[in-house]
Parts: structure tokens; C-alpha cells; sequence
């Protein structure tokens, strides 16, 4: 079977015994499927041809609906798996968030958004407690912590959400296949040198802040990582992402109030821990699960 003909997806479930299932279900009635791991934590059930692509979303409607239904079970069963719970399903390829709420990638966004609705009532208040805005507070004060504290502070709605969805898309698989401590440290490394590199350009009374120094070191991070071969599906970012990074970068240098040297810092950052990982042994770089 060519896997790669498989490009035809017909929906997302959020566990994967039941993508397995559902794909097995699908098998039992003549319709080719497999089941590919997605960015985020989720499965996708694919076909090889639109005809069956018809059907099969047909049945994932009816799936949808009833998933623990006898049929399905029967399916699994012939095939050694078992339907264990309910699935978080939307029809048409679409799907809810299935996250893990112990977790740091859930951590460190409560305590952006804590952070966000505080500078609803305390602006001033929250920046002069976790800001980077004068290299004194460092050398005079040691605040050590502000080196990393900036990350949590934003300024917008778009600000925050743009990088709180770009967290969870590339933060949580690095959690959950390379561990947590992997993540705490990318995360430190990667707002150390990003806010300093902001810091050492940073106009005098100016402050900055956001999340986005960070994901763009975790974007270098995954894209040189992803020239390893011995990852999961769900490791490898999508090609000419890093690329288009880049590009975003270098247009910020044209518009005003934008972080451009903390975005260098922190993509230049990210993937020089990518070469690190890059090297090592094959099989290494998973945390053991």
C-alpha cells in the first residue's frame, strides 16, 4: 500500500484508538484508510480518492454522532483494538482541542492570559514588575528573572492570540515527545536571548514584550530538528515555514512598535539548540515513553 496516495482527509478525532477504529470501520466496508498523526495532538483519517472521500464523511457524520456504537466496536475488535471512551469529534475535518491541562505548554499560557487581564487594571503596575526596559534592573537590582518575564506580557488581543496559537501548535508535540524539561529549557534559553538581544538595541524609555521571541526560537528549533529522520509525523514542521519566518522578520524592520532583534534572537537561538539535537544519536531524542 503507497501511503502517500493517502491525501484525501476525511475528519480529525482527538484520540488515536478511535481514529484507529473509525479507520478500521472503514476498512470492514471496502474503503481504504489510514491514520496520520497531526501538529497539535490530534489524528487524521484519510482516504486515496475523492469518491471514497464521499463515503467516508458520510460514515464520519454517522461516527460522529454515535461513536461507541456496536458496529465500530466490531470493527476494532477484528482488527485487535477497542474503543476505550468517547471521542472529541467535529465532522468535515475539523476538531476541538485535546489538551493536556498539567502541562507546561498549558502553564505558560494561564500565565500569559493572567498576565494579559492584569494590564487590564495595572498597567503600569505589571510592567514595572515584569518588565525589561532598562539594563539597570539588572545590574543594579540583579532581577535576573526579567530576562524571561517579558515573554509573558502583551499588548493586544491580536498580540496575545496570535501567539498563544502559535505556542500550543509547536510547544505542546515538543512536550509531549520530547518531554517537558526539553521544553522548560528551549523556553528559558530561547526568552534569555531573545529579550537580551531586544534589551541591547531598545530605544531609552521603550518596553517590550510578547511571547513572540519564543515561538520563533521554537520554529528554528523544529525546523532544524526536523532534518532528523527517526521523528514522529507530528515533529516535522511544514516546509518553508522557516523560510517564511524569515520573511516575517525581515518586514518587520518596515513597520513601527514590532520586536525585530528579540525575533532574530530568539529563531537564531532556537535553531542553534536544533544543530545540538540534531547530532545527537539516533533514537536520543525522544523522551522515553
Amino acid at each position: 500500500m503507497n501511503y502517500d496516495n493517502f491525501t484525501f482527509e476525511v475528519g480529525v478525532i482527538a484520540q488515536k484508538d478511535a481514529a484507529l477504529t473509525f479507520a478500521d470501520y472503514l476498512v470492514s466496508i471496502n474503503i481504504k484508510a489510514i491514520v496520520r498523526e497531526k501538529l497539535g495532538g490530534n489524528y487524521s483519517v484519510c482516504v486515496d480518492n475523492e469518491l471514497a472521500l464521499y463515503r467516508a464523511r458520510t460514515e464520519f457524520a454517522e461516527f460522529a454522532r454515535d461513536p461507541l456504537n456496536r458496529k465500530y466496536k466490531n470493527a476494532a475488535w477484528q482488527r485487535g483494538r477497542v474503543l476505550r471512551k468517547r471521542p472529541e469529534i467535529k465532522a468535515r475535518g475539523f476538531t476541538l482541542f485535546s489538551m493536556d491541562l498539567v502541562s507546561f505548554t498549558t502553564a505558560v499560557e494561564a500565565v500569559c492570559v493572567i498576565v494579559y487581564l492584569l494590564m487590564f487594571v495595572a498597567r503600569t503596575s505589571v510592567i514595572d514588575a515584569l518588565g525589561l526596559y532598562d539594563s539597570r534592573l539588572i545590574s543594579d537590582d540583579f532581577a535576573i528573572y526579567r530576562l524571561v518575564t517579558p515573554a509573558f506580557m502583551h499588548f493586544s488581543i491580536m498580540h496575545i492570540g496570535f501567539n498563544l496559537v502559535m505556542w500550543e501548535a509547536f510547544a505542546r508535540p515538543i512536550e509531549r515527545y520530547l518531554g517537558t524539561l526539553k521544553l522548560i529549557g528551549l523556553f528559558i534559553l530561547v526568552a534569555l536571548l531573545s529579550n537580551i538581544a531586544q534589551l541591547w538595541f531598545l530605544p531609552t524609555g521603550a518596553v517590550f514584550g510578547g511571547m513572540s521571541g519564543v515561538v520563533y526560537g521554537l520554529i528554528g528549533y523544529m525546523a532544524v530538528l526536523s532534518l532528523r529522520k527517526d521523528l514522529p509525523y507530528k515533529l516535522y514542521i511544514p516546509k518553508g515555514l522557516f523560510t517564511v519566518s524569515l520573511v516575517f522578520i525581515a518586514l518587520g524592520f518596515f513597520m513601527d512598535g514590532i520586536a525585530n532583534f528579540c525575533h532574530i534572537g530568539g529563531i537564531a537561538a532556537g535553531a542553534l539548540c536544533g544543530f545540538i539535537d540534531l547530532k545527537r544519536p539516533p533514537g536520543s531524542v525522544l523522551k522515553n515513553r
